[in-house]
């Protein structure tokens, strides 16, 4: 099983030949944890303090919040589970 926190930026698990591309940035589960609840609690939606409002985002949105791609969010979403 793949470390969720061991994003090498590879697409398809390419080894060997190539192996000279550096890591994107190594985080740590704590951090990945964090990041996914806050993600998905945007999605789901959050109550605006100052309007009292129920503000939702899309995932898209909600991820650029957050400050990680969409799709490295849903896959430490699936390792997650």
């Amino acid at each position: 099983m793949a470390d969720p926190a061991n994003k090498e930026g590879e697409e398809g698990g390419e080894g060997g030949a190539g192996g000279n591309r550096k890591r994107t940035k190594e985080r740590k589960i704590g951090e990945i944890l964090d990041k996914v609840l806050q993600w998905r609690r945007l999605y789901t939606g959050v109550t605006d303090p100052a309007t009292g409002q129920t503000v939702k985002m899309s995932l898209e949105d909600a991820a650029v919040r957050v400050g990680i791609s969409k799709k490295s969010l849903d896959d430490y979403l699936l390792q997650i589970r």
